[in-house]
């Protein structure tokens, strides 16, 4: 596998070119985020035009938007069963 692969291997591989690259990698990532930012409001200003347009909406997004609020609420149920120990304990059923 390291022989497949070197060409992503620091020549030398040392724990400082390791801290190096680390850095490197942060910083690169946080180059993004104008870009990454650009496309959150450009995301915001679709669903924006959407909601402003819904009597327009196929069934088949309707259905998309539904079962994505059903996926986001089963994680948020998940989540808070493991916040409590994974104990379904507390839950009105």
């Amino acid at each position: 596998m390291m022989e497949s692969n070197k060409q992503f291997v620091a020549d030398p591989a040392t724990p400082e070119k390791a801290a190096e690259l680390t850095k490197k990698a942060f910083y690169t990532q946080l180059a993004t985020i104008p870009h990454r930012q650009k496309l959150f409001w450009k995301d915001v200003d679709t669903v924006k035009s959407k909601w402003a347009h819904r009597q327009d909406l196929s069934v088949h997004e309707i259905g998309t938007a539904a079962l994505f609020t059903l996926e986001l609420y089963a994680w948020f149920v998940v989540g808070e069963i493991i916040g409590r120990g994974g104990s379904l304990t507390g839950y009105k059923v």
